[in-house]
C-alpha cells in the first residue's frame, strides 16, 4: 500500500520542500525496496512441497496461449475477450493518458501526481469491489458489468477536458478493475476440465 501512495507524498509534501522531482521517484524507490523486504523476509510459502510441480519449459513458451486457445471455441472466445480487455487497461494506457493530459489539458507536475494516486487508490477499490461484485452478478455477470463500467469511464475519460474531468475518469475506471478476474478464472477452469491448464 505505501507504494500507492507516492506519488501524493511526492506532490504535497516532497515537491514542496525539496523542489526537485526526483527526489520522489528516489523515496518511492525506497517504499518499494521496504516492500519487496517485508514481503520476501516475512511472509511464508504457502505451497506444499507434496503439491509442488517440476518446471515445465515448454509451457512456459510465450506463444503457447496460441494451442490453448485452439482447443475449444469457449476457450477461443474466454481468450478474445481477455484480449480486448488488455486494450483499455490502465496499466497498458497510462502513458498516452499523461501525454493527453500534459500537452492538451496542460496538467501540471501535482495534476499528474493527484491522477497517479487517484489510480492507486482505484486499484485499491477494485479489489475491495471483486468479492461482492462476483457474489452478486457470478464470474460472468461481473466481466460484464466491469466492461460495461470501463467502457462508460473510457467514455468519460474522451469527453475529459478539465483536471477534475480526469480524476472522475480514473475513479470510474475502478469499478471495472476486476474485468479480467472473471475471464481469467474461467479460462482457468476450462482449462483444467479440459486437463490442458494447470
Amino acid at each position: 500500500m505505501l507504494h500507492r501512495i507516492g506519488p501524493l507524498i511526492a506532490t504535497r509534501i516532497i515537491m514542496p520542500i525539496f523542489n526537485n522531482v526526483r527526489v520522489g521517484y528516489w523515496i518511492n524507490a525506497i517504499m518499494l525496496f521496504y516492500s519487496w523486504l517485508k514481503i520476501y523476509f516475512q511472509l511464508d510459502e504457502t505451497l506444499e512441497d507434496s503439491k509442488k510441480k517440476p518446471m515445465n519449459w515448454a509451457a512456459c513458451n510465450p506463444v503457447n496461449f496460441i494451442s490453448v486457445m485452439s482447443q475449444s471455441w469457449e476457450m477461443s472466445k474466454l481468450f478474445w475477450i481477455s484480449c480486448l480487455q488488455s486494450f483499455i487497461d490502465g496499466r497498458n494506457i497510462v502513458e498516452s493518458n499523461m501525454v493527453y493530459q500534459r500537452e492538451t489539458l496542460g496538467f501540471t507536475e501535482e495534476e499528474n501526481g493527484n491522477y497517479v494516486a487517484l489510480a492507486g487508490f482505484k486499484i485499491y477499490l477494485g479489489g475491495l469491489l471483486g468479492r461482492p461484485l462476483i457474489k452478486y452478478f457470478g464470474l460472468s455477470g461481473m466481466t460484464t458489468f466491469s466492461n460495461f463500467a470501463n467502457l462508460i469511464a473510457q467514455g468519460w475519460g474522451l469527453l475529459a477536458s478539465t483536471p477534475l474531468m480526469m480524476y472522475i475518469h480514473v475513479l470510474l475506471t475502478g469499478l471495472g478493475e476486476r474485468k479480467r478476474d472473471g475471464v481469467e478464472t474461467m479460462i482457468n477452469r476450462l482449462g483444467a476440465e479440459m486437463d490442458i491448464v494447470s
